[in-house]
């Protein structure tokens, strides 16, 4: 018996050219990008991308606003938003983890270093649990009670690694993961 059904209905609400041709055009000379980006990197990868954080966050903004609005009408004409409309509504996705989601997009806009480990759990709740939540209901695994603290903890196990593999960009932008009192450690220096 298989675990999980696949999603089949992506591609059809989603126009990956008009999408691909957004993410170029934000990438001109208001943002700044080592590498191309993905579709479903573009919400998660916004406050990176911005040359002003005025505009990323004027944009995280309108951003929600349009997601709510599309939630509630069911549909959105804004390319990057189309299928996270139609999944989330297709799936019934708690409207509080998106809310969750864009709090920690926010707070890599103005938070620039986590005291302690919980402080920064509360960030890799919104920017990594949450991504485990929402991804629950669209895989449909048997139980998903049981799976609900695993979906959670894949999610924030992946975020330590993004932390690693992104220091040296974090650091460029003036934002530091790594808990405030590790820093204090023999042998440890940010640089």
């Amino acid at each position: 018996k298989a675990l999980y059904r696949p999603l089949t209905k992506w591609n059809e609400v989603i126009d990956r050219a008009e999408c691909l041709d957004l993410l170029r055009s934000d990438q001109g000379q208001r943002w700044q990008t080592s590498q191309p980006l993905k579709v479903e990197d573009y919400l998660a990868r916004l406050p990176d991308l911005a040359t002003d954080p005025d505009d990323a966050a004027r944009r995280l903004d309108e951003l929600e606003l349009e997601l709510r609005a599309g939630l509630h009408r069911g549909t959105t004409d804004h390319p990057a938003l189309k299928a996270v409309v139609f999944t989330a509504r297709a799936y019934d996705l708690p409207a509080d983890a998106f809310r969750r989601f864009f709090a920690s997009m926010r707070a890599d806009l103005t938070v620039t270093r986590y005291r302690d480990y919980e402080e920064l759990s509360g960030y890799m709740d919104g920017s990594a649990a949450v991504i485990g939540e929402l991804m629950l209901p669209i895989l449909e695994p048997v139980d998903p009670a049981a799976a609900w603290d695993g979906a959670r903890g894949l999610g924030s196990a992946f975020q330590p690694t993004n932390f690693l593999r992104d220091v040296g960009d974090d650091l460029d932008r003036g934002r530091l993961y790594s808990p405030q009192h590790h820093l204090g450690a023999p042998g440890v220096a940010p640089r």
